[in-house]
């Protein structure tokens, strides 16, 4: 007797509330993986976006000019782009809450495993030509949206450090040219501390400029 009544009480409650149709959970199960999918797919971009500035502007040398070098590049670094990354991590984290795979495992243990997997897939997107190519769109004037987000992050380096191409040595002179095509007379003094290099050589320069001229306090032969 007291199961029917509460069995009644139940169904009355569920009328009041409306009863919703399976359409509208498949619909709804639909909308909060595709919401996963998009987070993802955008943080994905966002990370393998950062690797390739990085690389793009030598940051990942800078801790080898000791103190001031490494202040350079934690000071450098995207932040914003980070924070934005951290961001969409957690917001996928809470879309894909909703599935027993997930909401089953501790916090931390989900958040672990989903920062391991962008990770290793940003990574793997950065080795590839997908950056590169749409940076030498934006270059060539040819990515109208984008084009100035790329231009932007991959010219911010700091005006101590200068990356480029060894033209020539001449005793205590470098001849250069940097990535933006600008040349300079590298000196080298006594003190200067360098690897051995030569004509042709990528070389990453730290030091100050003072028109075209660049007074090298250390200089990295690069890969």
């Amino acid at each position: 007797m007291e199961n029917k009544i509460f069995s009644k009480k139940v169904l009355e409650k569920a009328k009041k509330l409306g009863m919703k149709p399976k359409s509208y959970f498949i619909l709804k199960t639909v909308l909060f993986v595709l919401g996963i999918i998009v987070f993802l797919l955008f943080t994905l971009f966002l990370m393998s976006f950062i690797s390739f500035t990085l690389k793009m502007n030598a940051f990942w040398h800078f801790p080898k000019f000791g103190l001031p070098g490494l202040g350079m590049f934690l000071v450098g670094l995207p932040w914003i782009l980070i924070l934005i990354s951290l961001v969409l991590i957690i917001l996928s984290y809470f879309f894909s809450k909703r599935f027993s795979f997930v909401y089953k495992k501790p916090v931390i243990y989900s958040l672990v495993v989903i920062i391991i997997v962008v990770l290793l897939s940003s990574f793997a997107i950065s080795k590839t030509s997908f950056h590169k190519g749409l940076f030498d769109r934006a270059q060539h004037g040819r990515l109208p949206i984008m084009g100035d987000f790329y231009r932007n992050y991959t010219q911010k380096g700091p005006k101590e450090v200068s990356q480029g191409t060894v033209l020539g040595i001449e005793r205590n002179i470098v001849f250069f040219r940097d990535i933006q095509g600008k040349e300079y007379q590298v000196i080298i003094a006594s003190s200067t501390k360098r690897f051995i290099f030569k004509q042709g050589d990528r070389i990453l320069i730290f030091g100050k400029k003072d028109n075209d001229t660049i007074w090298a306090k250390r200089i990295l032969k690069m890969k």
